[in-house]
């Protein structure tokens, strides 16, 4: 684990700040392109009551203070329309 967590739990701490955390929506490993925004990761290191915004290619995501459902609806706007209907 890096500083992920303690960037993002002071964050929280701090009045009007918010943690944004960017990414690519993909990445390609041997030759695969494969979507960063999955829903089963061995190595989560941001709790739920910690989640702020997200930033892909495809747009932001705002996610503090939803509820799981619609977090997973604003991730998948901001996934690459190639894995969108796989991650429905």
């Amino acid at each position: 684990m890096g500083g992920q967590y303690n960037f993002v739990a002071i964050s929280n701490e701090l009045p009007d700040s918010h943690s944004i955390l960017m990414m690519k929506s993909y990445h390609i490993s041997h030759g695969k392109k494969s979507s960063n925004i999955v829903w089963s990761h061995e190595q989560i290191t941001i709790p739920r009551h910690l989640r702020d915004i997200v930033i892909t290619e495809y747009g932001i995501a705002a996610l503090k203070g939803k509820s799981d459902e619609d977090v997973i609806k604003s991730l998948i706007e901001i996934s690459d329309s190639e894995f969108q209907s796989e991650l429905v």
